[in-house]
């Protein structure tokens, strides 16, 4: 393979890129990097390992992203790609999901992600099962039916919505716990800087 492939699962590149090359494919990728974590996230672990120096605080000025916080949101998306493989990504899941299990070995990455695929969990739910379950030292375990095993449970949501916006969203999700997940994921992925530029907000208020 000569040339870098991509998809949803990130980018796919051969042994050796001519370093112009690898800079107008990262150049390219970062248009719209929110919506592309993966390939992103893929092509800076190829750069830091194939150029010596392209440091990942210079890759993260070349695409312009500065400050603190930006660089934090680099670092953490290539941490996650470095260490979730191709072989357990899933398209069914968000790179969130993903980000929750980046530290645990490839076989337990595997088994979670099965669970929260199959039972539909949000990612709020998902990380208070992984911090539950490890914790005690057990594994996942799905039931099947859209519930989680266990004595556990993930807290609530802690955020107030008004009458009218409750009526809309319930519509849309089926049932109020499942919306106010959603609202949540959204509300963290505005604060740390994941949101794709695509979203939009309803008027809410968080509670504090």
């Amino acid at each position: 393979m000569s040339e870098p492939t991509y998809d949803r699962l990130g980018a796919v590149l051969p042994g050796r890129l001519a370093k112009e090359k690898y800079l107008r494919e990262l150049d390219q990728a970062a248009v719209n990097y929110k919506s592309r974590k993966w390939q992103l996230g893929d092509l800076f672990a190829y750069g830091v390992d194939h150029y010596e120096e392209l440091t990942p605080e210079v890759l993260s000025v070349r695409i312009g992203m500065t400050g603190e916080e930006a660089q934090q949101t680099i670092y953490n998306v290539t941490f996650v790609c470095r260490h979730v493989k191709r072989a357990q990504r899933r398209e069914d899941l968000s790179f969130s999901h993903h980000a929750e299990v980046a530290s645990l070995k490839p076989e337990e990455q595997e088994r979670w992600l099965n669970v929260a695929a199959r039972d539909s969990l949000s990612c709020n739910r998902f990380r208070a099962l992984i911090a539950g379950k490890t914790s005690e030292g057990k594994q996942p375990e799905a039931t099947g039916n859209g519930k989680i095993s266990g004595n556990r449970e993930p807290k609530q949501p802690n955020i107030a919505i008004g009458e009218g916006l409750t009526r809309r969203l319930v519509n849309r999700y089926g049932s109020m716990e499942t919306a106010l997940n959603a609202v949540q994921e959204l509300v963290e992925a505005h604060l740390d800087g994941t949101l794709p530029t695509d979203a939009r907000f309803e008027r809410l208020e968080i509670a504090a």
